[in-house]
């Protein structure tokens, strides 16, 4: 999954279904982190939420320890050009008023 792919299912998305909501947002501070979720009708399955994540790639994970204390500090060394992609689709559950996500066998028709 890359983000050329994602705007491919977009476009799918909003040709075939009904769009509900589009919502994009950041991570905490310095995460660099992007979500993007679209909720859509899914004729046969109902509602459905597609969730599109964003993350730097972690290069390096550097860990400080003091002597005194006992807890320890991670510093993350993100990567300022390289991401990975996460794509997760959720179904709505009227009678239980929640989401839970689908896994891969679930989605074929």
């Amino acid at each position: 999954m890359n983000e050329e792919r994602w705007k491919q299912i977009l476009g799918l998305i909003s040709s075939r279904f009904q769009m509900m909501e589009q919502t994009k947002e950041l991570g905490t501070a310095g995460s660099g982190e992007e979500k993007e979720i679209v909720v859509f009708e899914g004729h046969p399955l109902g509602k459905l939420g597609l969730e599109f994540v964003k993350k730097p790639k972690v290069l390096e994970k550097r860990y400080h320890s003091h002597r005194r204390k006992s807890d320890t500090e991670v510093e993350y060394v993100l990567s300022p050009d390289k991401y990975s992609y996460r794509l997760a689709v959720f179904r709505w559950h009227p009678e239980e008023m929640a989401w839970t996500e689908l896994q891969a066998e679930e989605l074929s028709l």
